[in-house]
Order: structure tokens, then C-alpha cells, then sequence
């Protein structure tokens, strides 16, 4: 520990910490300095604070900050008691006063001593001390004018320009429509006039998350109660030149704005409320332009509440039903663009209700539509129509891939990502390169376990090519370059990961049926010829991407040249992962990429015709899996070093029978050396498997009386593995063949716990049929040496 000197150079209320023992019995000392040092040893508390005197040093320092003058600062007494009374008192609301007729209690007597008043932290804490009116919803707008730098006319004086930009404000506070923000002409003159706003909605206040939400809140409820109004002041002899149906129409668009603002604020059921609302308005009138979009983005909507409500199936229903809308429009108006959510507040025709084309009304309508007859001309020259409309759709099948996912139907999932993944490529405005490539990469996994390599291997290439026609330029944020470098990463993991699959299957075939050529058995079921070039993406350099699919796997191989091949597209890749992935910043992900080496390492050994140099492939397995079990710390990784040891006991075993004789060798085929090297690998995969089930002990060093379900075929087999070496192990004389048979019997009686647990059976059904036969051998053996 520090001495007294060094603790005083660095001033009152330093301390020094230290801890020592095991988990159960740890001591923590502390020395801590005030006029002189105080030891502290404690079995009990850890990671210990600092006595209380340190909180007035810290008062003390921010006041020399503040250039307070000493004069003022609280002595350490007061400084306590102002603490307390500010704790107590903290976000408590005053009492409230007793209201109705006058009692005929006597009114307690006043104290006229001065009262003490409470801390500023206290009365500056905005609870309980401003005054607040209650209003109705649709009056709330007026409270409004104060809080922004908007200024809302009277009722009567609203033109469509004013309701046009109120209503774009309000979309820019809430922050839902980033990409039409961008795309406004007049966005620079909108941001000199409200800049304060702007700013405050830009970069928001973190004590106050949701203040521009509610701002925008209270713009759109002005807008809809203006809307409102004006609806009832329509006669019915209006409803023909279309004015009261464009009025709806826009109330139902900010319906959609406050159901968006209801969901950034985590008001779920007041958005299911607003969208629903949206749907039962305009159920009549699915197939307009101006409602389509409303309709596809509300049943969007919906399906986000319910699934994020864990109602699956709900969700699925409403987002097929907005699939289902776009085909029925895309199938009937063919030639009438949609009209975006946001033009539902353009001005289109200078015509006011009542009055004729060409003249002014004094008493001046806020909308002003077009005629019945004159369809949609503008609308179908509005540039944005079909892409809201398209962009909607994508994540209609967006949502619909992850909610089919939930639901387990991976077949469907697949196809609706594949489906997002073509139009996202196509959409300009969709398009994200790296959430693109990687989610590509990820949905080539699913291919890829169902025995379709050959369209796992296409989205592999086109995820790399996506991701390197795409590099960070100068001009690229830090975070986005860090981004970029990640996500190469991630898929140059997932390209070496699906290199180790395919040597993986192909050993498993190899094994099942040595005489079978290199395709799998629903090879020919899956996409092939047609169907094949229709799930192609278009727009991708070809050149980038035909130079890796043709050196990634396709199909299983069968022999070593197209073992190698694999294995060496795959170390390539994996090795450009661990370069950004380092030891020493991203342990868990490089150890990820260093395990999937080794098993390349171990996938080629398979089809290695000559021992020796198996025998080398899984010596370099042993040692970069050795290297990173001693770096990592068992304490915080434990599963991933329980992993390092079974892995690396597997490896010495395979390296034991690599050097091991034929069976049809003669009896000195191998010098005394030969087998000591034997015996001292098979003793050390036996360390290994014992290193690795004492992971599972308790304090007292007694196994569980079940595994957990994860690791509980691995601690089984680890038993069996080894009852087997110890049974294969070479023996000198009689006394040491009959300790390797009592050991390997102690071994095998792992047959007890599953006995005790037959859940397990299922997961070890080769294994047991050879231990039970061993378990009735090695007795009979062991008596005969005996």
C-alpha cells in the first residue's frame, strides 16, 4: 500500500484499494487519507466508497472552479444538513390546498419565526412549483405559442402556405421523415425563420428526450382542430367539387404524424389508435392515389405494434394486407402515381370553396383542391410518388422477413429478405451499403445450412462486392469509417465461416457415403436454371463479382485439391478479419475468427491423404488455440476458454492417432520415442477434457447433478473420450495396463448420469451403444490382468 507521504502529496479524501482471496472469501483493504492515514479491512463490502468527507472535497474543488469566494462555502455541517434536507425533498410535490366550504376548526396559530427556506436545488427542480391549466386536447395548440417560435393565426386567417408549413415543421421536430427534409427546396429559408427550433430538434436536449416530439404533438393537433373546423363549416353541396374529401384526407395524414409521434414516445396504444383510425376512414377509397400510401404505411405501422407486442401472427396478417394493397394498385392504376403522404398539404389549384375560378374570397378558405374531373395530372407529375410508394413496400417485406422469422417460417423469412435485398439495391433512397452487405451476408448462412451452397455463395460475392465498390472516402465521418471496417470484417467472418461449413458437410457426406459425387441430396430441389438468374441482383460490378464467385465453393468437394481450395478462400478472408479484429480490442471476435481457422485446419486434415502432415494441420490447431487460451482470462470468458479446451483435447487425441500404426503394422513399427510421444499426447487431451468439466465443479470441486443443456452432450462425450484414450493408452507391465482399465471404467461410468437424466439419450445415441459394450468388456478384461 501507498505510504502515508504519497497518499498526502495527492490530497484529502485520497484512497488506495486492494482486494485478495478466492470468490467466497475475498478481504478488501482500503487506506484512506484525511490528517493522517485510516486502514479499513473489510470481508464484506467491495468496490468501496470513498467516507463521506469526500463529498465536501468534491464541493470544495467545484467552488474553486467556480471562483466562489471562501467566505461563502458551506462549512462541513451545513454542507450535510443542506445534502439531507435536498434528498428528502427531491422531485416531491407541495401539499395541496384544502378546498370547499371554510371549517370550523380554529386556523392553526402562525409561527413568526423566520422559516427556513429549502435548498436551491430543490426550488430550481421545476417540480411542483409551476402552475399548469388543464385543457381539452383539441385547445391544447394554444398553449402552444409560447413554447416555439411559431406564431399560429387566428382560426379564420389560416392560409394553405401557413398550414403547409406548420405542418412540415412539425414533421421536421418529430423527426420522421428525414429523407423528404432533405430533399425540400426551401429548407434554408424554413431554417432562418424558425433557426432557434431547428437547433433544438437537430441536436435535441438529453434532460428533456421528447420535447420537440411533444412540440410537434401540439402543432399537428392545431392543424387537426383547424381541419376539423373547417369540415363542419362545409355545406353538402361542396362535397362535389372534392373539398370535404381532400380536407380528410389531410386529417388523416395528420393522424399518421401524431401515430408516428405517439410511437417515438412510447405511447404504443395511442398510435395503434391514430393508425386504426386511418384504415376506417379510408376503407372506402383504398385504391386512390392520395390514400394508397397512407393505407401501406399505416398496416406497416400495425404490424410493428403487434409484433413488438409478441403477437406474431397479428402482425403478419396486417403486413400482408399491406402487400396485398400494393399488388391490387400496381395491377389497376398502372399510369396514376401515388401522391405522397407529405403533398397531401401542397397547393394545387388557386380555388376557393364557394367561389369561382379566377376570384378572392375576403373571407379566405385555408385549402384549395381540384376539381373531380380533372383527375390527377399533378399528381402524376409529382417526382416522388412512386418512390414513397416503392419505399413502402420495401419495408413492408422488410418487416415481413423478420416477423416470419418469429414465427419460425424460415422458408418464407428467406424469400421475403431476398425480396428486400433486390429492392433495396434498386432504390437509390433505400439503399444502405453496409446494412445492404451485411444482412446479404447473414441470409446466405440460412441458404447455406439447407444445402443451397450455390446461392449461399452469390449473396457472399455480391455482400463483398456491395461492401468494396463502396469504400470510405476522405470526406467519410471517423464513425463511419470505423463502421465500414466493422462490417468488412463481419463478412470476411461470415465468407470463412461458410468455407468451414462446406468442409464440414462434405466430411459428413464423405463419411455416409464415400462413393457420392459432390452435390447434396436437396441439391436438386433447390434453385437451378430460371429460377436461379431471377434471385441475381442487378447493378453490381460484375468484374468484383464474378472474381470471387468463382473461387468460393459451390458445392461440396470430394477430394483434397477442392478441399484446399476452400480452405484457402477461407483463410484468406478470416485472416483480414483478425487483422481488424485484434486480441487486445475485440477479444471475443477475434477468438471467433481464430476458432474458424482451426477448424479450416481441421476440415483439410479430413482429406489429407498422408498422416504426418494431418498430424502438422492439427499441431497448428494446438498451438494458436493454446496461445489464446493462455491470453484470455477464464474468469470473463469462461464459456469461450470451456470452448478452447475442447477443442484443443480433440486436437491432441487426432494428432495421438495420426501417429499411431496401422493396424497391420508389425509389432516394432514404432521406437520407444515414437510412443512416449504417443502416450504424452493422449495424457495431454486427457488434461485437457479434465480442465475442461472442472469448469462446471462447485466450490467444493463436486460435478452437477445436470449439465446445463448447452454444454451437456460436450461434458458427456468429454467422459467417453476419455474412457476411450485411457483404454487405447499403451501400457510398460501388468500394474499400469490395470490403472489405465480401472480408469477408463471410472470413466465410462458417466453411463450413470444419463441413467439419472434420460432427457440426454437423444443427444448421444452413437456414443452410448459403444460405451455400454465397453462397460461390459473392460470388467472381464481387467480381471483377466488381475
Amino acid at each position: 500500500m501507498k505510504e502515508d507521504k504519497k497518499l498526502a502529496h495527492d490530497g484529502k479524501g485520497s484512497y488506495q484499494e486492494r482486494e485478495f482471496g478466492e470468490n467466497n472469501s475475498k478481504v478488501t483493504l482500503v487506506r484512506w487519507f484525511d490528517n493522517r492515514g485510516v486502514n479499513l479491512v473489510s470481508t464484506f463490502a467491495f468496490e468501496h466508497q470513498p467516507p463521506d468527507n469526500n463529498e465536501q472535497l468534491l464541493y470544495r474543488k467545484d467552488c474553486e472552479q467556480l471562483t466562489i469566494p471562501k467566505k461563502e462555502l458551506l462549512q462541513l455541517a451545513p454542507f450535510k444538513l443542506n445534502v439531507a434536507v435536498s434528498l428528502m425533498k427531491a422531485e416531491q410535490a407541495c401539499q395541496s390546498v384544502k378546498r370547499g366550504r371554510p371549517s370550523r376548526e380554529e386556523p392553526p396559530k402562525l409561527n413568526k419565526r423566520k422559516c427556513s427556506t429549502s435548498p436551491d436545488e430543490v426550488r430550481l427542480d421545476k417540480v411542483a412549483h409551476v402552475p399548469f391549466v388543464a385543457a381539452k386536447l383539441i385547445e391544447l395548440p394554444i398553449l402552444m405559442a409560447s413554447r416555439t417560435a411559431w406564431v399560429s393565426p387566428p382560426d379564420d386567417e389560416w392560409t394553405p402556405e401557413q398550414l403547409g408549413d406548420q405542418f412540415n415543421k412539425a414533421i421536421y421536430l418529430n423527426g420522421t421523415n428525414p429523407e423528404e427534409q432533405q430533399q425540400c427546396s426551401d429548407i434554408n429559408a424554413f431554417e432562418e425563420d424558425h433557426n432557434s427550433d431547428l437547433h433544438s430538434a437537430e441536436h435535441g436536449n438529453k434532460s428533456e428526450p421528447y420535447k420537440n416530439k411533444y412540440e410537434a404533438r401540439l402543432m399537428l393537433l392545431e392543424i387537426k382542430s383547424v381541419l376539423l373546423k373547417e369540415l363542419v363549416k362545409l355545406h353538402s353541396d361542396d362535397h362535389s367539387q372534392g373539398l370535404a374529401k381532400h380536407l380528410q384526407e389531410q386529417l388523416q395524414a395528420v393522424h399518421y404524424q401524431l401515430g408516428m409521434v405517439a410511437i417515438s414516445v412510447e405511447e404504443p396504444s395511442t398510435g395503434e389508435e391514430h393508425f386504426t383510425t386511418i384504415i376506417h376512414t379510408l376503407k372506402e377509397c383504398v385504391l386512390e392515389p392520395q390514400c394508397i400510401n397512407l393505407l401501406i404505411a399505416s398496416h406497416n405501422q400495425l404490424g410493428l405494434l403487434w409484433g413488438g407486442r409478441f403477437e406474431h401472427a397479428r402482425a403478419k396478417k396486417e403486413l400482408l394486407l399491406a402487400s396485398e394493397l400494393y399488388k391490387n394498385y400496381k395491377e389497376l392504376n398502372q399510369n396514376v402515381a401515388p401522391l405522397p403522404i407529405n403533398d397531401l398539404f401542397l397547393k394545387r389549384k388557386n380555388e376557393f370553396p364557394g367561389e369561382k375560378s379566377g376570384q378572392c374570397s375576403s373571407e379566405g378558405a385555408i385549402i384549395t383542391v381540384a376539381d373531380e374531373g380533372e383527375c390527377h395530372s399533378e399528381v402524376q407529375a409529382c417526382d416522388g410518388g412512386w418512390e414513397e410508394f416503392e419505399k413502402y413496400h420495401t419495408y413492408t417485406l422488410f418487416y415481413l422477413a423478420q416477423i416470419c422469422g418469429q414465427l419460425g417460417e424460415t422458408e418464407d423469412a428467406a424469400h421475403f429478405c431476398h425480396a428486400t435485398l433486390h429492392r433495396q439495391l434498386a432504390d437509390s433512397v433505400v439503399f444502405e451499403p453496409l446494412e445492404w452487405s451485411k444482412n446479404a451476408a447473414n441470409l446466405s448462412l440460412f441458404y447455406s445450412s439447407n444445402g443451397n451452397y450455390k446461392l449461399a455463395c452469390y449473396l457472399l460475392s455480391a455482400a463483398w462486392c456491395v461492401i468494396s465498390s463502396n469504400p470510405p472516402t476522405q470526406d467519410s465521418s471517423r464513425a463511419w469509417k470505423l463502421r465500414h471496417n466493422c462490417t468488412k470484417a463481419d463478412v470476411a467472418v461470415i465468407i470463412g465461416k461458410y468455407c468451414v461449413k462446406v468442409l464440414q458437410d462434405s466430411e459428413a457426406a464423405l463419411e455416409n457415403d464415400p462413393q457420392q459425387e459432390g452435390t447434396t441430396a436437396n441439391e436438386a430441389d433447390v434453385s437451378t436454371g430460371d429460377e436461379q438468374e431471377q434471385k441475381r441482383f442487378t447493378g453490381l460490378n460484375e468484374e468484383v463479382l464474378d472474381s470471387l464467385l468463382c473461387r468460393l465453393p459451390s458445392k461440396l468437394v470430394r477430394d483434397y485439391e477442392g478441399a484446399r481450395g476452400a480452405f484457402l478462400i477461407g483463410l484468406e478472408f478470416l485472416e483480414k478479419a483478425t487483422s481488424y479484429y485484434t486480441l487486445e480490442d475485440h477479444a471475443s471476435l477475434h477468438t471467433e475468427a481464430v476458432q474458424s481457422i482451426s477448424r479450416l485446419y481441421q476440415g483439410l486434415a479430413v482429406f489429407e491423404p498422408h498422416a504426418d502432415r494431418q498430424s502438422k494441420m492439427h499441431k497448428r490447431r494446438v498451438d494458436m488455440l493454446t496461445h489464446l487460451l493462455h491470453e484470455l482470462n477464464p474468469q470473463y470468458y469462461l464459456q469461450v476458454c470451456r470452448q478452447l479446451r475442447y477443442e484443443l483435447a480433440e486436437a491432441c487425441a487426432k494428432m495421438a492417432s495420426c501417429k499411431e500404426p496401422p493396424s497391420d503394422a508389425a509389432p516394432g513399427a514404432l521406437t520407444p520415442a515414437q510412443w512416449a510421444k504417443i502416450t504424452s499426447l493422449n495424457m495431454t487431451s486427457i488434461e485437457h477434457f479434465k480442465l475442461f468439466l472442472r469448469t462446471f465443479e462447485d466450490s467444493d470441486g463436486c460435478p452437477p447433478s445436470r449439465y446445463p443443456s448447452e454444454a451437456e452432450r460436450a461434458a458427456v462425450v468429454a467422459f467417453f473420450y476419455m474412457g476411450r484414450l485411457w483404454n487405447k493408452m499403451r501400457s510398460t507391465g501388468r500394474d499400469q495396463a490395470v490403472l489405465h482399465i480401472s480408469n477408463a471404467i471410472q470413466c465410462f461410468k458417466v453411463l450413470d448420469y444419463v441413467e439419472r437424466n434420460p432427457e440426454c439419450r437423444p443427444k448421444l445415441t452413437d456414443e452410448l451403444e459403444l460405451c455400454e459394450e465397453l462397460v461390459q468388456l473392460l470388467p472381464l478384461k481387467l480381471a483377466q490382468l488381475q
